[in-house]
């Protein structure tokens, strides 16, 4: 009997002991993940759905892909009404005819002064036809450059009755809002930390986060954003002639935030636990609908790639009682409960420290 009193006194220190596996500050980004160019660890969806994200990820690889080129025309300039009006204007527009006569086709400088003669046509019908400015490296705006190129900019997700007709969202390429050198730039960087942690601890850091949770302590205004489902996953760089690819894969073997279901806790809130085949949507939901009264508590329909360390979430989950009886193997009695004498008590005596003669 005494034994197994031990061998539950074991499992209930373990289990006080886990939570001070998880580092529950801000610093942590499974609390509050920072979206900043100075930090290159993450890189934020746009114009994708996540359920259709969430089921390509499991079954096969998908390319991420960088805004395009600002030198190349936006897409909204390849439709047919663009490129009919567009060469209907170069038959009558005066100031083009008029640029392209004072071109000398013998100088050095004639192809650039006919493309640029090409952008300043193309700019007066953009304004004719009503459309959006086009975005230049001196006056860009990524969110309209996006658009132009029929791409959705808000970082909120359109729900899966939202998808598209052209098929931009069940192909194989996941969107991003970074122009292409930054794109790379951030990208390596991220393989980087990744290719770092995994050679000094031996825990992959690559994550996919589907959903994020707005929230605050209690009387604070300022909020921070934790991610909710994290999906293991892999990423690959490609050279192709046309300049390097990164692929990522993802792993089935989704997990909740148990860091900000732990924080919770420790509030008295009960979250909810993710259960495996849930659907991201209705998981999304559930979490919406456990708000706690006045506490700011907000799901946020986004989705990032990049590095969410979790090195002691591996130790947590080694840890868990409800998987390995610890209190069967004596070594751990031993540790924990001290080697008692047979038939004395396993727990040390109550000493009054604080009399004189102790």
């Amino acid at each position: 009997m005494a034994e197994i009193e031990l061998g539950q006194f074991v499992a209930q220190q373990i289990e006080n002991l886990r939570p001070k596996l998880l580092d529950l500050t801000r610093r942590n980004p499974l609390l509050s993940t920072t979206f900043s160019e100075r930090t290159h660890a993450n890189v934020r969806v746009v114009d994708e759905v996540p359920t259709i994200l969430f089921e390509k990820l499991v079954t096969g690889q998908m390319r991420l892909v960088p805004l395009p080129p600002l030198e190349e025309d936006p897409k909204d300039e390849q439709t047919r009404e663009f490129q009919s009006a567009l060469s209907d204007a170069r038959l009558v527009d005066e100031n083009y005819l008029a640029t392209l006569d004072e071109i000398d086709e013998d100088s050095d400088e004639a192809p650039q002064q006919l493309i640029n003669a090409e952008r300043e046509l193309k700019d007066r019908l953009r304004e004719h036809l009503g459309l959006p400015q086009h975005q230049t490296s001196g006056d860009l705006s990524l969110a309209q450059h996006a658009k132009n190129n029929f791409i959705r900019p808000s970082y909120e997700l359109p729900i899966k009755d939202e998808q598209d007709e052209d098929g931009r969202h069940t192909d194989d390429d996941i969107q991003t809002l970074l122009l292409p050198d930054i794109f790379e730039r951030r990208l390596n960087s991220i393989g980087t930390k990744c290719r770092t942690w995994l050679q000094e601890t031996g825990i992959s850091v690559f994550h996919i986060a589907f959903g994020f949770l707005e929230w605050a302590e209690v009387n604070e205004a300022k909020s921070s954003f934790a991610p909710l489902i994290l999906m293991p996953a892999n990423i690959e760089k490609e050279r192709t002639p046309s300049g390097p690819e990164f692929w990522v894969s993802g792993d089935e073997n989704v997990e909740n935030n148990i860091v900000l279901a732990e924080k919770f806790r420790l509030d008295s809130i009960e979250f909810p636990e993710y259960e495996p085949g849930t659907p991201i949507e209705e998981y999304l939901e559930i979490v919406a609908d456990a708000a706690p009264p006045g506490r700011t508590w907000k799901v946020r329909r986004q989705v990032a790639v990049g590095v969410f360390p979790s090195a002691r979430m591996a130790m947590y989950h080694d840890l868990d009682t409800s998987d390995w009886q610890f209190g069967e193997h004596q070594v751990m009695l031993d540790l924990l409960g001290g080697n008692a004498p047979a038939g004395e008590s396993p727990f040390a005596g109550e000493y009054m420290v604080d009399e004189p003669e102790i």
